[in-house]
């Protein structure tokens, strides 16, 4: 996630188990994802969360186009059982950028929406989730300054996203896709796209992705559209 205008919420939360559930790894079974999954927050949460939001910088008026891509982001949320936790906003920031705001909403630059095609959307969204996953474990890497485990668990948000674009029945190789655009877009207009200090290069996300599925292919494992799903 990029640090923008928006930081971490500070305000009164319970902290799900985190990484005390999943551990730290690279390949998931998208049924201990289910077993793990975080209690959603309240909406006596959600409407702090709001409340802590910036007053002014939320788009309202999307096209035809950016509705349609908002709505792909649909199916990632109802297989993590979101739908109906995460409220999105899309916010009018220069950069390419997405991120988890407090476990309940989910902030969109309009930049990221215009640029990534829908099931690039899907992918980053799901990468965003896998944070909620993980929220313990990153908050307590965060506070400790401890770099190295902050980008161990971007690389188990990474293999959330990939169980979940083969879930659908996508391409994983749309979450590369879109990680290449959005560094490409930041880096050219603003010098940098992410911080690299706590996420892993570009290059290390792509070998990863590229390397599990390998393994998977290698096992025999597949994922059908349908839904059946073998280990991660």
């Amino acid at each position: 996630m990029l640090a923008l205008c928006f930081g971490p919420y500070s305000g009164p939360q319970a902290d799900p188990a985190g990484l005390c559930c999943l551990e730290a790894r690279e390949t998931l079974d998208f049924r201990r994802l289910d077993a793990c999954r975080p209690e959603p927050v309240t909406n006596q949460e959600k409407q702090s969360l709001l409340a802590s939001l910036p007053k002014q910088g939320e788009v309202k008026t999307l096209d035809k186009a950016q509705r349609r891509k908002l709505a792909a982001v649909d199916q990632v949320l109802a297989l993590h059982a979101r739908n109906d936790v995460y409220l999105a906003k899309v916010i009018d920031v220069p950069q390419a950028w997405i991120g988890l705001y407090g476990r309940g909403v989910l902030l969109i630059s309009a930049a990221l929406l215009n640029l990534v095609a829908a099931g690039e959307l899907q992918a980053l969204v799901a990468h965003e989730i896998g944070h909620e996953y993980t929220w313990a474990a990153w908050n307590s890497a965060r506070a400790a300054g401890q770099k190295d485990r902050m980008r161990d668990i971007e690389f188990t948000c990474d293999a959330i996203a990939v169980a979940t674009l083969q879930r659908l029945g996508e391409d994983p190789k749309l979450l590369i896709s879109a990680l290449e655009k959005v560094e490409g877009f930041n880096r050219v207009r603003f010098g940098d796209a992410i911080d690299q200090t706590s996420h892993p290069p570009l290059r290390e996300r792509r070998e990863r992705v590229k390397r599990l599925l390998k393994e998977q292919r290698g096992g025999g494992r597949k994922i059908s559209k349908g839904g059946r799903h073998g280990n991660l």
